[in-house]
């Protein structure tokens, strides 16, 4: 698209796998708005990490990215708020992270 200049409709895109869900224009605001207040709700710390692994694996081979994956996995499983969810899972409640900034 970038050399080409050809547009793709949201649908086209969504088959490529580039975006995970179309929405019509009216639901736009309300389905990002939620989708931040998901992402907001999740350990802070463990979004910068996983936010950098994301950003470290985009130009790395399969095998290399699949190995930084995996190590920011094991960082992640050792941090407080990874217990903190498991515990919230097992006791049906919204985990709280807030507690766990330092």
């Amino acid at each position: 698209m970038a050399i080409s200049g050809h547009r793709l409709s949201a649908a086209e895109v969504m088959s490529y796998g580039g975006v995970i869900k179309v929405v019509p224009r009216d639901q736009l605001t309300q389905t990002a708005l939620s989708l931040a207040d998901e992402l907001a709700a999740k350990s802070p710390p463990a979004m910068r990490l996983m936010k950098e692994v994301a950003n470290l694996i985009e130009t790395a081979s399969v095998e290399d990215g699949y190995h930084i994956e995996q190590f920011g996995t094991a960082i992640l499983s050792g941090m407080p708020e990874s217990k903190e969810a498991a515990t919230a899972l097992r006791e049906k409640r919204k985990p709280n992270f807030d507690d766990l900034q330092g």
